[in-house]
């Protein structure tokens, strides 16, 4: 095989003599390599970079190029005609490695970029193969990616993103929303905080357009910090004027229960802005408690003895609801009606939600209901006995100042 420097000639050198040729630029990484070498030793590793250099040989027609960049990575300059997916694709599905008579699943992605600009330089028809297996790097059953101007742009759009999340929190670009829930009258008892990204081109930006990128990069936890901080700006600017009656949520995501030290943070917030602890309510995913259950449930224990308000949202949407109800310390459920609008059986999930406020009520768990848009669903939902709602049936996200005027003008 050919080293980089070699490859990236060789590949500009069959381009150019072969104009009116369709060539396919394909690039391959192996999943975890480095855990592979540690867990069964460099042999190991070794034997699969033969398998794959045997494979890409074994396709070197005259035409083709093909290189070992380094450690796990390989490319390879590819006709057009003589790729056939379904044949790399078996291949990849039985890559096996065999270690005391047992075999072990090896998952190899494989990007593909098709030459359309020959203008581009190899080097860059390279990069954009392996932006292709970025975007299928942590899924094990897809093995084959194409590379498309749309994913290009959703790359550049992620690397804006994160690259600019220090100025937004600097340059207070971040707004704080606030969706108010509501007892069955409508009375406001208190909101949860929402972010928007009041963007300097993009114009105001719903979540929706940048969570999942902070999630996915770990800078969702830096987010986090300055919302947790704006919520307690907000209560001590209400208690200051008077407002000694109203709560605030906020979203705890599952990187800061890792990242930074959740417990200390909150508790001199709370000191810094002179608030009682149940002022500030903390919201925690279901989701989040399916790992490290006994560390994360110990900080809650000692979130909870400090006098802070722990809400479990989105309850009922994971597979062990039961489980964590019964060994998790929590004081408030949050159902969303999601539960009901993506099941095939309407009736099921509407018995079973009846099921899950049945069952809150003799635990003595207080029940909110979010995503509330109709009548019809309040209706149905007092039935059942609940007795908290979040919503655009009554209320959608707005700025602080419309919460303001809306609910504090009497």
């Amino acid at each position: 095989l050919l080293n980089p420097r070699a490859f990236h000639v060789e590949a500009e050198r069959i381009l150019n003599e072969y104009p009116d040729d369709e060539y396919l630029i394909l690039t391959s990484n192996i999943k975890d390599f480095k855990l592979i070498n540690d867990v069964f030793g460099r042999e190991a590793g070794d034997g699969i970079l033969i398998k794959i250099a045997a494979l890409m040989k074994k396709h070197a027609v005259p035409g083709t190029a093909c290189a070992r960049l380094g450690a796990d990575k390989f490319a390879m300059l590819i006709q057009k005609k003589n790729y056939n997916e379904n044949e790399l694709s078996d291949y990849l599905n039985q890559m096996l490695w065999f270690e005391d008579n047992r075999e072990f699943p090896v998952c190899i992605h494989v990007g593909v970029y098709e030459v359309i600009d020959r203008s581009a330089s190899s080097s860059l028809m390279v990069d954009r193969a392996f932006m292709a297996i970025n975007r299928i790097k942590n899924d094990n059953v897809t093995k084959i990616a194409w590379y498309n101007d749309e994913m290009r742009r959703s790359l550049i759009w992620e690397q804006t993103i994160s690259g600019s999340l220090d100025e937004a929190i600097e340059t207070r670009q971040l707004v704080p929303f606030v969706q108010a829930q509501v007892d069955a009258t409508g009375k406001v008892e208190g909101a949860e905080v929402l972010v928007r990204w009041q963007h300097p081109t993009e114009g105001l930006m719903a979540p929706g357009r940048f969570i999942d990128i902070l999630e996915k990069d770990g800078r969702i936890v830096n987010l986090d910090m300055f919302m947790w901080e704006e919520a307690c700006r907000i209560l001590r600017r209400w208690i200051d004027a008077g407002r000694t009656d109203l709560y605030l949520s906020v979203n705890i995501s599952p990187k800061d229960f890792y990242f930074v030290d959740v417990y200390k943070i909150f508790t001199e917030l709370i000191k810094k802005y002179e608030l009682d602890p149940k002022m500030l309510r903390l919201e925690i995913t279901e989701s989040v408690m399916m790992s490290d259950v006994d560390m994360k449930m110990k900080l809650i224990d000692n979130l909870r003895e400090a006098g802070f308000i722990v809400e479990m949202d989105d309850f009922g949407s994971g597979y062990s609801s039961l489980n964590l109800l019964k060994d998790m310390p929590v004081d408030i459920l949050k159902i969303d009606m999601q539960f009901l609008r993506e099941t095939r059986n309407a009736e099921r999930a509407k018995i079973i939600l009846q099921q899950i406020v049945s069952m809150a009520q003799k635990l003595i768990i207080p029940v909110i209901t979010e995503g509330v848009e109709t009548e019809e669903q309040l209706n149905f939902l007092t039935g059942i006995g609940c007795e908290m709602f979040q919503g655009y049936y009554f209320a959608k996200p707005v700025s602080l100042e419309e919460f303001e005027n809306r609910y504090f003008a009497a």
